[in-house]
């Protein structure tokens, strides 16, 4: 007749430990990425007329942000950096040309100088 094996309780708390282990190498590396890599929780975009756009920023981490945008995804201009390190920010852009698609990137900074930058968005 065969043996059948039957796991020792080491071998049952070593796999439990991987595992917990692993869950919480997870968990790490989901807060690293949204707070160290990509800080920025929300860039929303409002039109104030023609020639006028507000964008809202929500950050996970105190920033201080910028907005560079244009009518090309290549060549964008800057706005002034904000003044303050915040996790919401409403900064305007002006001079926009009615009728046209406009790209837009937030850019951002940290209080150690680290530069975060979002994808282009268009609107």
């Amino acid at each position: 007749m065969k043996e059948i094996y039957k796991p020792t309780k080491a071998l049952i708390v070593s796999v439990l430990l991987c595992f917990l282990f692993l869950i919480g190498g997870v968990v790490l590396l989901k807060y690293y990425y949204t707070t160290y890599i990509f800080p920025f929780k929300t860039i929303e975009i409002h039109k104030k007329g023609d020639i006028e756009s507000e964008v809202y920023i929500e950050s996970l981490v105190p920033l201080k942000t910028k907005i560079e945008y244009g009518t090309s995804e290549e060549f964008l201009i800057g706005t002034n950096v904000s003044d303050e390190y915040s996790t919401q920010q409403s900064l305007t852009v002006s001079g926009l040309l009615p009728d046209k698609t406009h790209y837009y990137k937030v850019l951002g900074w940290d209080k150690n100088g680290i530069r975060y930058e979002s994808k282009i968005f268009n609107y």
